[in-house]
């Protein structure tokens, strides 16, 4: 930083500028001392061979270089030397761009523009440094699927809560790719990654649960309904005789289906947000209720057990808190779940609508308890010893 000390002397009309001194900030430099010149701006890269690269691909190469203004450069085949092909302002903080893909003679990433917390598609042409770009909608939360059309066009999908997902499809333009416009909603949701295609008119997906499906690219948005299902999807997480739970990812929202000599059609017992994977495990039948372990995001304390009823699909489930390292677990006859920890027995009552809080039911003292020997039997929780001993507990009242 350099100030200025500035001396006027008036004379009649005029004002003189006499003399300037300048002095640095900070320590006083020693006399003589040049000052300091200028940082130099950043360079463009001399060569395609330059480090700091963001990607290295063959003979493509992808360089960002500025602070506050960024300049993008590339290398490909056809472009030997380092070309600038786009430039824009940007954040201290602003990352890099990222999953790279290229069809063609395209290029295509993602990139995020931070002071409008904004995420963005685009492309360069590998051997014009032609660019083109389109901005994910507000309020749209991009899925990380998308598709690059021989013409250049974009299509990508966005997730939207429960509803399921949206397809969304950006036009080429002479001189930019036009305004991104829904062209399908999948309420079914689950696109496969890496099946979205610009083919033909038409984009087209495929799923999980049924044929391929697609949608024009010229009319209305179409809304695709949710293929059927039934007890033989493929979507299984768990089957034992003619127990079977299936799982559905619709939106941001997981959603759990079972299967029993009871129920012939898949019933919904339980929906989640599919943040952790698998997300319900750990299955085990006591009588006519089917066991889980449920994840809910894995984070501390996100983790519970649950039932649910193999004749009518009501289900019931109770939180694990962080830190309670539950060995064995076991479900009783009115819905009832003990659970050991080590020594620890706890004991979580059924309620109207869902199971009460773990409470400490007792301390195991006549040994080491066996593996898979805990239960519920006469308003008592029964284990057994490593040693052969068992011990019991009663059960209180629920309360």
């Amino acid at each position: 930083m350099i100030i200025g000390t500035v001396h006027w002397i008036r004379a009649t009309s005029t004002v003189f500028l006499v003399a300037l001194t300048v002095a640095l900030a900070g320590p006083s430099a020693a006399p003589g001392a040049a000052a300091r010149p200028p940082a130099p701006a950043a360079q463009a890269p001399a060569s395609c061979d330059a480090r700091k690269a963001v990607l290295r691909r063959g003979n493509i190469r992808v360089f960002l270089r500025g602070d506050a203004v960024r300049t993008y450069l590339l290398c490909s085949d056809r472009l030997r030397t380092p070309r600038a092909y786009h430039k824009r302002r940007i954040d201290p903080a602003e990352d890099e761009p990222f999953d790279f893909s290229v069809k063609g003679r395209r290029l295509t990433y993602t990139d995020f523009i931070v002071t409008t917390q904004t995420e963005l598609l685009a492309w360069v042409d590998l051997e014009t440094g032609r660019y083109r770009e389109v901005r994910i909608p507000k309020d749209h939360e991009y899925d990380e699927i998308r598709a690059l059309g021989p013409d250049g066009a974009i299509a990508f999908v966005t997730t939207d809560a429960d509803e399921g997902q949206r397809i969304w499809y950006a036009a080429a333009r002479a001189n930019a790719l036009a305004r991104p416009r829904i062209v399908a909603r999948a309420t079914d949701g689950d696109i496969v990654p890496g099946s979205l295609a610009i083919r033909a008119g038409r984009v087209r997906w495929k799923t999980p649960y049924g044929p391929p499906r697609s949608a024009s690219l010229s009319g209305p948005a179409r809304t695709v309904p949710a293929a059927s299902r039934t007890c033989n999807s493929q979507e299984r997480l768990y089957r034992k005789g003619a127990v079977s739970i299936f799982m559905r990812t619709v939106g941001n929202i997981e959603r759990f289906y079972l299967c029993s000599s009871q129920l012939r059609k898949p019933k919904l017992f339980l929906e989640k947000n599919p943040w952790a994977h698998p997300p319900i495990y750990g299955f085990r039948q006591f009588g006519q209720r089917l066991m889980f372990w449920i994840d809910w995001g894995g984070e501390a304390g996100t983790y519970g057990l649950g039932w649910v009823d193999l004749r009518n699909g009501r289900q019931m489930d109770v939180e694990v808190e962080a830190g309670f390292g539950v060995d064995e677990a076991v479900v009783g006859g009115d819905g009832a779940i003990a659970a050991r920890a080590g020594k620890e027995l706890y004991y979580a009552f059924p309620g109207r609508r869902s199971l009460h809080r773990f409470k400490a039911l007792a301390t195991i003292t006549n040994g080491e308890p066996a593996k898979q020997s805990l239960a519920i039997e006469g308003g008592n929780v029964t284990w057994r010893t490593t040693a052969g001993e068992v011990g019991s507990v009663p059960v209180p009242a629920n309360p």
